[in-house]
């Protein structure tokens, strides 16, 4: 269960994504509800990570992005720090950004996505990927730049944090991921990047 302190971290983290929206109002016209996405997306894992301390959580920011602490990196620091968050007692929870990614992918049980080549790299490696697709997301203007939409059938889909939470428990321990799926995302694969065959 999480404590009454996460609760607090999250009207915290409420106000944050007001002011930082008002600070690039450009940036919300690409999904109104962008930045709610964003901040409820790191506030979620956040909150998993202290729910299940067995579980280690890796969160993968691209190189580049700690040198631009104005964009998704510093909001995410943004975000963390106006809740109070105090991630170095989180012994299950990380940051990083030189790491391989593929080497990543391969290390992980399942795997969070969205507008990403991620998500086609995490699935023909025959991981479980779950795409956030928050706030109405299908029904936003969005929806027909995004990469993905006519392949949700190879992914899991979560509409809410409480669909993803179901959707990662339920993931970690049914990983398996059937051939049909299989076979599409390796079609995917190949239509996005090239034939994995050679």
């Amino acid at each position: 269960m999480v404590s009454s302190k996460t609760c607090q971290e999250e009207e915290r983290l409420a106000k944050t994504a007001v002011s930082f929206r008002d600070k690039l109002p450009c940036a919300g016209k690409i999904l109104p509800q962008r930045f709610d996405l964003f901040r409820d997306m790191h506030v979620f894992i956040i909150c998993l990570a202290m729910k299940l301390p067995d579980v280690d959580f890796v969160i993968k920011f691209k190189p580049e992005a700690i040198v631009k602490r104005d964009g998704s990196w510093g909001e995410y620091l943004r975000i963390v720090n106006e809740a109070g968050i105090d991630l170095s007692k989180l012994r299950n929870y990380t940051v990083e950004f030189n790491v391989n990614t593929h080497d990543l992918i391969l290390n992980s049980d399942v795997i969070i996505a969205l507008q990403s080549s991620t998500a086609v790299e995490s699935s023909v490696a025959g991981k479980p990927v779950i795409l956030p697709l928050f706030y109405n997301y299908k029904e936003s203007k969005n929806f027909n730049d995004f990469s993905w939409r006519n392949h949700l059938d190879l992914y899991d889909v979560a509409e809410s944090a409480d669909e993803l939470e179901v959707l990662v428990k339920k993931r970690l321990k049914n990983p398996e991921i059937d051939e049909r799926i299989m076979r599409g995302r390796r079609k995917l694969f190949s239509d996005c990047f090239s034939d994995i065959d050679g």
